[in-house]
């Protein structure tokens, strides 16, 4: 229905309509193709059939000469869905991919990990099937498994999946757009945090520089993104031995959380910790000591005397103190000639690997509930107390049944001790303070039940 010289115009657009994600592609047409339409001409007449004897291509009525120029992305794949359901009794299965993913996500809050990675893989599987290698949606499943491999302890397979995720960010997100910018530079950081875990120090460094390059871009040098990142590169500079990059790029984090987050927030207090903790290795224990007793303030005001952050920044404290006296001590004779030429030894433990990775956690959202067998005990005895205090005499067949009941939740209690070490995730990156209070919280419930209960 067009010309030799427009051939091409048809097929592209189909093609836009079948694989583009744009909503209503705009089909090229030439200016000059309208005048050049020949007129109708009937089916029965003669010339039609020498046309065909010829070989030649019949002319097609002239409504439906431009009938493939109507044709939108929403008409085309309605078209396809009806063929598939009449003539193969099959539909498209977006649909059970989106139902094997939010009851993937439901299973994962539970604590079942294993499971929800079970039902999430299988949407990954449904969504290649429906819509080919490259989708969204598809790079969406592929950051879920790489976060859920990460938590259960599978470092390779969560950096083989996040890589896989980012690659396919940047196809299908288009490199230049907003999308691009802001999902690629979370990703990016993802990817670093999954490097750093299996030792590619060297690659997380130049996924976090490669990171903030596009935060620079999208949001400039005064962002809370700046600061999250960061603290990432500082961190990983630290355990690799260069505490002075290290120590500015903390003191840049440190000052853009005091002035989005105030002077009393968590955030800025774990920022002056990890400050303190970089002097400390290089030496100065008089800046690192000021440093960690904001830290101390800052827990002391907000979460109390007695909680374990407090009291790990009191530790911390009394170290500091011990050495940077320790060292004053030596200066002191070295200046009055009364000691030895030599310095004393400084105390200085550099991080281990497993303590940095353990911080990384920390400030970019992801932690750890661990659950010992001793709470799980504790956990089902003050279950069975409330059951017999609220039960009453019954019948044989419901003390069977109250039996398996509780034969079935011991058996989900065991295999969530044994199978998934961890009992809550956060993959976004959550208010610190929240989740303090809500641990002081749940351990004020357990303390209360305990009194009661002796």
């Amino acid at each position: 229905g067009c010309k030799a010289i427009d051939s091409d115009v048809p097929p592209s657009h189909f093609l836009n309509c079948f694989l583009s994600s744009c909503p209503v592609p705009h089909p090229h047409q030439a200016a000059d193709e309208e005048p050049h339409l020949p007129a109708y001409v009937p089916a029965n007449n003669n010339r039609i059939r020498r046309l065909h004897r010829g070989n030649i291509t019949p002319i097609l009525p002239r409504h439906r000469q431009h009938e493939w120029a109507n044709l939108t992305p929403k008409s085309l794949w309605s078209q396809i869905k009806f063929e598939l359901k009449s003539y193969y009794d099959w539909e498209l299965q977006a649909t059970d991919a989106y139902n094997f993913y939010t009851t993937g996500q439901s299973k994962i809050q539970q604590g079942f990990l294993k499971d929800g990675y079970e039902l999430i893989s299988e949407a990954l599987n449904l969504l290649n099937n429906v819509y080919g290698a490259m989708h969204p949606e598809i790079a969406q499943c592929l950051r879920m498994l790489a976060r859920l491999n990460y938590i259960m302890g599978e470092h390779a397979e969560a950096m083989a999946y996040q890589q896989k995720a980012v690659l396919m960010s940047e196809r299908v997100n288009g490199i230049g757009s907003s999308i691009y910018y802001h999902t690629n530079m979370v990703q990016q950081t993802h990817l670093a945090l999954y490097c750093f875990a299996n030792n590619q120090v060297s690659t997380a460094l130049k996924l976090l520089y490669r990171a903030r390059y596009l935060a620079l871009l999208v949001c400039g040098e005064n962002h809370p993104e700046i600061a999250l990142l960061d603290s990432n590169i500082s961190l990983i500079l630290h355990a690799v031995g260069e505490y002075e990059l290290s120590l500015r790029f903390l003191e840049k984090a440190r000052d853009l959380n005091k002035k989005y987050y105030g002077d009393k927030s968590l955030k800025v207090a774990v920022s002056f910790h990890l400050v303190a903790r970089t002097q400390s290795c290089m030496g100065d224990f008089r800046a690192a000591l000021n440093n960690e007793k904001e830290t101390y303030a800052i827990y002391k005001q907000q979460l109390g005397e007695s909680h374990e952050k407090t009291r790990e920044s009191s530790d911390c404290l009394r170290h500091l103190t011990t050495q940077a006296v320790v060292l004053q001590k030596k200066m002191n004779e070295l200046y009055t000639g009364k000691g030895s030429a030599a310095m004393p030894p400084i105390q200085i433990q550099p991080p281990s690997m497993g303590s940095v990775l353990d911080m990384l956690n920390v400030i970019n959202g992801i932690l750890f509930v661990q659950i010992s067998q001793q709470d799980i005990e504790n956990f089902k005895a003050e279950i069975e107390k409330r059951q017999l205090k609220d039960s009453s005499p019954a019948p044989l067949e419901e003390k069977t049944e109250n039996e398996n009941r509780e034969e079935q939740r011991d058996k989900i209690l065991s295999e969530t001790a044994e199978k998934n070490k961890f009992t809550s995730m956060n993959f976004e990156i959550p208010d610190e303070r929240d989740l303090i209070l809500m641990e002081i919280q749940r351990k004020a419930e357990y303390s209360s039940s305990r009194k009661r209960n002796s």
